[in-house]
């Protein structure tokens, strides 16, 4: 079954939680048994539209085969986005994948990207017309 509750407690904020569970009365790979996900978001205008965004993502009892004695451990991980859009045209992204550095694996022996930076920049042309 999964969970998932959204809350807006304004019309520029949104807050999402949810939670998945499966028992498959066996273990299997590649499929958690708990999976976590969330994410705290402000859309709106400040001098200039802006989006800022924290997520997060996480998952425990998730096993590299159907074995139950090879478990990987636990792990949680957030993300954060920003955009700006200082004129009509142009929009800048900046965003930070797994912002504490975790270590963390999905796939036994596959390590997953360590902390991430990144960035964008867009023009769009069709507002010029």
């Amino acid at each position: 079954f999964t969970i998932d509750l959204l809350f807006r407690p304004q019309k520029t904020i949104i807050i999402n939680a949810g939670l998945g569970y499966q028992d498959l009365n066996e273990m299997k790979s590649i499929s958690p048994k708990y999976h976590f996900i969330g994410k705290i978001c402000y859309d709106g205008k400040i001098l200039i539209p802006l989006k800022i965004s924290l997520d997060w993502d996480g998952a425990r009892e998730l096993y590299v085969s159907d074995d139950s004695e090879k478990e990987l451990p636990p792990y949680l991980i957030g993300n954060i986005f920003v955009e700006l859009e200082p004129i009509k045209f142009v929009r800048i992204t900046f965003g930070i994948n797994n912002i504490t550095d975790a270590v963390y694996y999905t796939q036994d022996g596959y390590p997953m990207p360590p902390m991430t930076i990144w960035s964008g920049l867009n023009l769009n042309w069709n507002h010029w017309r």
